[in-house]
């Protein structure tokens, strides 16, 4: 039975304890693994298993801005995109406070606790919606291990997002936070044109992930990967990133076919109904719509196809 007000009392000595370590903690921040992907992309999963791997704890989507006041009152948008050669100094303090371990709260540490961050001197840092500052991010900062850009099929990232009652809406893109978001200001009127959630929410992947699936660093500064490979074969693909990141590691003990903490469906699941999932429960005139979109944004790594196009 759970006791009203009990979660946000824990939350408060959460709280407590965090503050109380910020800034203590011994952490070499050239060290952390960086992992970035869209809202219901796999991240989840796949920063459970990189935490387990690599013995690191979990630093859980600092760039949700209700939960995590330092990054909103920079006015950050939910899609924030920052030009590789852009100068913002605020920002980049702010960053430089995170991976120090300065910025830390229930929300933070959701899925670590006190002691593993004390006893750690690096983690796995799991973003959503940071996908359009990516390139701004390893021009400031240098990682031993290159970050990794996950995607997952923007059908199947859309429904799921529907599943969980989400909504487009401009305002979650730029609202009354301009700083730095002019990015977006072009497609504003075709955006506004958009009538369905499904078309909506379709662009709003394709703004997160346009700037730096295009860019030119993409193929030297940090890793793509996609959803779907690490479905069809988690093993191979997580031993060739540890081979690229040169780290020792033992998969012996994984169970990829664990659902994540916050999967839908907690049983095992099967690679290729999860992959062909969106294609049943989307009819024919949403995709198509939802493909009208990639085509505006002329976005080829994914079609109407269920695989991408590599």
């Amino acid at each position: 039975m759970r006791i009203p007000g009990l979660w946000r009392i824990k939350n408060r000595i959460i709280d407590a304890e965090m503050y109380f370590l910020q800034g203590k903690l011994d952490l070499e921040p050239d060290q952390h693994i960086l992992l970035f992907s869209d809202p219901r992309g796999g991240s989840t999963w796949m920063s459970e298993i990189l935490s387990k791997i690599t013995l690191r704890p979990v630093l859980w989507e600092p760039l949700h801005l209700t939960s995590v006041k330092e990054f909103d009152q920079l006015k950050f948008s939910w899609r924030q995109h920052i030009s590789d050669d852009e100068r913002w100094d605020e920002a980049k303090e702010t960053f430089d406070k995170l991976f120090s371990g300065e910025i830390l709260n229930h929300w933070i540490s959701m899925y670590t606790t006190k002691n593993e961050l004390k006893a750690s001197s690096s983690t796995v840092i799991k973003f959503c919606r940071a996908n359009a500052m990516i390139p701004w991010l390893v021009q400031n900062y240098s990682f031993k291990h290159k970050p990794v850009h996950l995607l997952r099929h923007p059908f199947a990232v859309v429904m799921s997002q529907i599943k969980m009652g989400w909504n487009f809406g401009l305002d979650k893109l730029i609202n009354d936070r301009p700083i730095h978001n002019a990015y977006y200001a072009p497609h504003l009127d075709y955006l506004k044109s958009l009538k369905t959630n499904e078309e909506g929410l379709t662009a709003f992947w394709c703004l997160s992930n346009k700037y730096t699936l295009e860019h030119e660093m993409r193929k030297t500064k940090w890793i793509t990967m996609f959803y779907e490979d690490l479905l069809l074969d988690p093993e191979a693909e997580i031993n060739k990133l540890m081979q690229l990141w040169g780290i020792d590691h033992d998969l012996n003990n994984i169970d990829f076919t664990k659902a994540s903490s916050t999967a839908s469906q907690k049983d095992a699941f099967s690679a290729e109904s999860q992959i062909r999932n969106w294609k049943n429960a989307l009819d024919k005139e949403s995709v198509q719509k939802m493909q009208n979109v990639l085509d505006y944004f002329k976005i080829e790594v994914y079609s109407s196809e269920v695989y991408p196009h590599k």
